[in-house]
């Protein structure tokens, strides 16, 4: 399988997903953990806005590209701290929920395009995406990267966060992986999708990024997820 005939099956799993994303956000329904592990779940959540929100800080008020924007986990958070938030996802579903998060007057423009072939017209301070670099197959790890830094302004920090290797409880259902596929059927509908998925140690990423003329910091929370920005 290709890498573009996996990305247009990881296309479609997301937007089945879309309904049902949230439960995995919040670990209801068939995301539901045992109460140690939904604690830890939470408590590493709480750790992870507080990095993402250190991070923001310095540009607050100012212009956010948010890319693959999903089902708006993070949008709303963004749209209270920025002037302008720019949100681009491929999955209409996942756009309408996000949308119906936010009250009308939100200052935050929906893009339904393809994340690796958009381009910004405009400059922003920070370019964001959450579980998103690990659904990008190596074969475009390197072109995604410099469409990051070509929406960038000068000074300007992109910031993103995604899933820690091995944290022993996601993804729930998964029947096989070869290289960097994931097969899943968590979907309620016990439907089967093939999608990229790449779990990255904090060191690994930083590597990779120097190695494009990135200077990054990534780290982890306890358990469940990695973060980190990188500037030119």
């Amino acid at each position: 399988m290709t890498s573009d005939e996996l990305l247009a099956e990881q296309i479609a799993y997301y937007r089945a997903r879309a309904p049902e994303y949230d439960h995995w956000w919040e670990r209801t329904a068939q995301y539901t953990l045992e109460p140690e592990l939904h604690a830890q779940w939470d408590s590493d959540k709480r750790h992870l806005t507080a990095l993402v929100d250190s991070w923001l800080a310095p540009f607050r008020g100012g212009r956010v590209l948010e890319l693959a924007c999903g089902t708006g986990i993070w949008t709303s958070r963004l749209a209270g701290q920025f002037g302008e938030v720019v949100a681009v996802d491929t999955a209409p579903e996942a756009i309408a929920i996000a949308r119906a998060k936010l009250p009308r007057y939100a200052n935050v423009r929906f893009v339904e395009a393809d994340v690796f072939a958009w381009e910004a017209d405009t400059d922003f301070d920070v370019v964001f995406f959450s579980f998103w670099v690990s659904h990008v197959p190596p074969d475009r790890f390197a072109a995604f990267w410099s469409l990051v830094g070509s929406a960038l302004a000068p000074g300007g920090r992109a910031i993103f966060v995604d899933n820690k290797p091995r944290d022993g409880v996601w993804p729930p259902n998964l029947l096989e992986t070869d290289g960097f596929m994931e097969v899943r059927t968590d979907l309620s509908s016990g439907d089967v999708h093939r999608i990229v998925k790449i779990y990255y140690e904090p060191a690994e990423i930083e590597e990779r990024l120097a190695s494009l003329d990135w200077q990054a910091q990534v780290t982890s929370t306890n358990r469940f997820f990695v973060a980190g920005f990188a500037e030119r």
